[in-house]
């Protein structure tokens, strides 16, 4: 699961990795004394729903406050603005971290931008315990940091596989590390993903980049014995499937079509009325969510159950945002008609590609 750049820095300040001032300006009620004494110039990013906006670089505070006062009149609900120093630095490095599946290790590279005094060195580990933080002092000395800078250096590398390893990261970037005129060392940018099959052992720290409400939704999923597996957490598509299958191809549609999914779930076997009904509560719920695709086949499962299962979900958790149906197989026809008298949008065809198209045009349309 990829997580958004403004929790990425979060979570490195969590584990004391220093990193330049920034700034997440979700409400207009926000004052400007919070957020206004940075040191500028300062990276100025736009975030919806939909897409991130590029980055625009600002170098007057005066001009910075004009831009966040005019987003706030013209906003749509769930955009904010991710606000970062940008530092005068001498040189700048990339720190990449994370698995190399074929030999079963984590390795740590350090690569110096074009111009930078020190040379590309990459180190493997099996475990957090395995380098203690003298070797990771070592291998920066190998790589030709001195002095202060190596200090520094040794100490963030040693915090950042001590981040890795807690919070079952799969991949980070620190792209780039600014070493400062000052002689600092501040990470700039980050990127980062997590382990999906880890989300249920990191309650604390998806407080950090999730919040309190998404977190107790995951707890719900997981009380009513439902795997969801979060994608993006600025995706805008919810997939409930009853297969594997079925999910890989939506999600696989869902990305040609140029949507972003939040995430899937998948109901597998003897899908039960409670259980669907649970699902579609439950993935309404998602922060930010703006459609649903429900792809379910009758097999061993009852299109005619999976279909009350779909309409006692929006009875309890009314329908505002569009919902597809494509729904085949045993007692479809049955199917078809509970979901018609709920008045749902179905899809009779058997084509995925097909739902997912008829989600975009709806989703598109909610937007105008």
């Amino acid at each position: 699961m990829k997580i958004g750049e403004h929790k990425a820095m979060a979570l490195c300040k969590h584990f004391e990795i220093p990193t330049v001032n920034h700034y997440l300006i979700e409400t207009s009620s926000i004052p400007v004394d919070d957020w206004a004494p940075m040191k500028m110039p300062v990276a100025f990013q736009k975030i919806s729903l939909q897409e991130k906006s590029p980055t625009q670089r600002v170098e007057e505070e005066e001009d910075l406050i004009f831009f966040v006062e005019n987003f706030f009149q013209s906003r749509e609900k769930g955009d904010k603005i991710f606000i970062k120093e940008l530092p005068i630095f001498k040189e700048k490095i990339f720190v990449d971290m994370g698995i190399n599946y074929q030999a079963g290790s984590v390795f740590l590279r350090i690569v110096p931008c074009k111009g930078a005094l020190v040379k590309e060195i990459e180190m493997e580990m099996m475990s957090e315990q395995e380098i203690s933080q003298h070797q990771f002092f070592e291998f920066v000395r190998s790589g030709g940091f001195q002095g202060h800078v190596l200090n520094q250096m040794g100490r963030l590398l040693f915090r950042m596989t001590h981040m890795f390893f807690q919070a079952d990261l799969t991949e980070v970037k620190l792209s780039p590390v600014h070493m400062t005129l000052e002689g600092d060392v501040l990470v700039g940018g980050v990127k980062m993903e997590m382990d999906d099959a880890a989300l249920s052992r990191q309650e604390k720290v998806l407080d950090f980049y999730r919040g309190d409400q998404e977190n107790d939704l995951l707890r719900e999923f997981r009380q009513a014995s439902l795997v969801y597996r979060a994608i993006d957490l600025q995706g805008e598509v919810g997939v409930i499937a009853s297969g594997i299958g079925l999910t890989l191809s939506s999600l696989d549609y869902v990305v040609q079509a140029g949507l972003s999914a939040c995430g899937s779930l998948v109901l597998g076997g003897g899908i039960l009325e409670e259980k669907m009904a649970s699902g579609v509560r439950l993935m309404k719920k998602i922060k930010g969510i703006q459609g649903i695709l429900i792809n379910v086949f009758g097999g061993a499962n009852s299109c005619e159950i999976m279909a009350k299962g779909i309409a006692t979900g929006l009875e309890e958790e009314p329908q505002d945002i569009p919902i597809i149906v494509k729904m085949t197989g045993h007692d479809q026809e049955e199917g078809w008609r509970v979901l018609e008298e709920a008045g749902l949008f179905l899809v009779r065809s058997p084509s995925s590609e097909l739902a997912v198209e008829s989600l975009k045009k709806l989703t598109l349309a909610e937007r105008k």
